[in-house]
């Protein structure tokens, strides 16, 4: 299903008939990013919902605008984009700080917390991850999520390094707030 472009990739021709991007009507491919001569179709990303561009091509109060809005499980379609990897991370990030948020208010609620939702971080291996630090008389000092491999329970001082720490919930990246809760407890 190609455009004559190298490497590029479309969606599927059995998704419904407005994801062909090759047939506009006259006039219409004029209004697509980067339409011209060499390339009268121009780019071929479906456009953000409200707008006339693709993620891509977005300004970036538009686009933050957008990400700001979805939640997770949020029905998208972004097909034709070219995304770069950084715009997935701070998706992946807006994601993610939307449940840590909830995980904090849940152990703010029950005591165990008095942070807000937490910083999220990118690391080198381009992973997300947070900690919250717990109140004292909590079970732990500290738990950390990884998006990978979900919370643990961490040290206070190095909760990121610290050797000695407790898997809650393995193989569970994100589990509902009143389950970490129930963990925490056991």
């Amino acid at each position: 299903m190609g455009t004559g472009r190298p490497g590029e990739r479309q969606c599927p021709r059995s998704w419904s008939h407005h994801h062909d991007h090759h047939t506009l009507a006259p006039g219409l491919a004029a209004l697509r990013h980067g339409a011209g001569p060499a390339d009268p179709v121009g780019c071929r990303g479906i456009h953000v919902p409200g707008h006339t561009a693709c993620l891509a091509h977005l300004t970036d109060t538009d686009r933050d605008t957008y990400l700001a809005g979805l939640a997770p499980g949020a029905d998208i379609d972004h097909c034709g984009t070219t995304v770069r990897r950084q715009a997935l991370t701070e998706l992946r990030a807006r994601t993610a700080t939307t449940y840590l948020t909830a995980v904090t208010d849940a152990l703010r609620t029950a005591g165990l917390t008095t942070d807000t939702a937490p910083a999220v971080e990118q690391t080198r291996e381009d992973r997300l991850r947070a900690a919250v630090l717990l109140t004292p008389d909590a079970p732990a000092p500290a738990v950390v999520w990884e998006e990978d491999t979900g919370w643990r329970t961490a040290s206070r001082r190095h909760p990121y390094t610290a050797p000695d720490t407790c898997p809650l919930l393995p193989g569970t990246p994100q589990p509902a707030p009143d389950a970490l809760l129930a963990a925490l407890a056991s």
